[in-house]
């Protein structure tokens, strides 16, 4: 009768053993979870801030200066002054995609990556400033121009070769190279005419 009792108080000390290494694991799993909802929490928080400081940040107009220069040296691209705001809230992008926290530090970030020979960034900068705007017939001027002025000055110079060539630079997804097309297709009958329709940025 001892022997029965003996095996029956291990085999509930064994149960209470199981229930307190079970009840440990529920603990630890808890406290894990709620250290991970912490976290991501905090990580909620950074971002918030990050972005309210973007967001609030200036761009100065002497650095608005040295971005504008490095632009117009690199690609020919001129911002007016009064583009500021414009470029601020387009190298907002790039901050936030490389978690950079003011346009001082873009701006020195950028020019170590051209120091290094690495252009990568600086055509990722290029893509940020151009502006992609396209459709048929823009500016409706110089078409008018163009057909007006430019077309007859090109047959004249053109009489003996009878192939005029047109480069149509900035064209974006290409509108503007198809509308000169339509429009060299209507007065060059009797000429051939190749155009090559070009942008510097790079997602277009």
């Amino acid at each position: 009768d001892n022997y029965r009792k003996a095996l029956e108080l291990v085999k509930e000390l064994e149960e209470r053993k199981k229930m307190t290494e079970l009840a440990k694991l529920k603990s630890d799993e808890f406290l894990k979870k709620y250290r991970d909802e912490l976290e991501k929490i905090k990580k909620v928080e950074e971002e918030q801030k990050f972005f309210q400081k973007l967001f609030s940040l200036k761009l100065s107009p002497e650095l608005f200066k040295k971005f504008s220069e490095l632009a117009y040296k690199d690609s020919g691209i001129y911002l007016k002054e009064n583009k500021l705001m414009l470029l601020a809230n387009r190298l907002r992008k790039r901050l936030m995609s490389l978690r950079l926290g003011s346009y001082e530090e873009y701006y020195e970030y950028l020019q170590e990556q051209i120091r290094k020979g690495n252009l990568d960034e600086l055509v990722e900068f290029l893509d940020v400033i151009s502006t992609n705007e396209t459709y048929f017939f823009r500016n409706t001027k110089h078409f008018l121009a163009l057909q007006n002025k430019i077309i007859p000055t090109l047959i004249e110079k053109r009489k003996k070769t009878k192939h005029i060539r047109i480069w149509s630079a900035a064209s974006s997804i290409g509108a503007e190279a198809y509308s000169i097309a339509m429009v060299l297709d209507d007065f060059l009958n009797l000429h051939q005419w190749s155009i090559l329709g070009t942008d510097i940025n790079t997602e277009v």
